[in-house]
């Protein structure tokens, strides 16, 4: 249930400055920038972050660097790959990887700390002893 709610809780905070920045253009809306911006979240966490997390979990994996390194990584490349096509600058390049590297970090990081993978673990272990 922890994994649910963290699913769900972890990009709310990181998509409100993204979309504050997506609301400041005329004709965009703050509310339907957040919600846009959300939704890209919830599709990276989809398509990277659950098959991740079950890895993670299967190979008892409940440490928080390997999420947060899978969080820079998942928003990054697409990121950096994004402005390599478009052939803008290096400047930009370094600008959009860091940002969007920093975005993935904190929506893992806030999913690490709901779900708490690591508390799950000493849970089994102290049931398990008490069996």
């Amino acid at each position: 249930m922890r994994t649910m709610v963290a699913f769900v809780v972890a990009p709310l905070l990181p998509a409100i400055l993204p979309a504050w920045q997506m609301a400041r253009a005329p004709s965009q809306k703050g509310l339907s920038a957040y919600i846009f911006v959300c939704c890209l979240i919830y599709l990276l966490q989809a398509v990277v972050g659950i098959p991740a997390f079950l890895i993670f979990s299967r190979k008892g994996n409940y440490r928080l660097w390997p999420y947060l390194l899978v969080g820079i990584c998942a928003s990054a490349v697409p990121a950096a790959a994004a402005v390599v096509i478009k052939k803008d600058g290096l400047l930009i390049l370094a600008f959009a990887a860091v940002y969007m590297g920093i975005l993935g970090a904190l929506t893992a990081l806030l999913f690490w700390l709901v779900a708490r993978p690591d508390q799950k673990r000493l849970a089994k272990k102290t049931a398990e002893i008490s069996n």
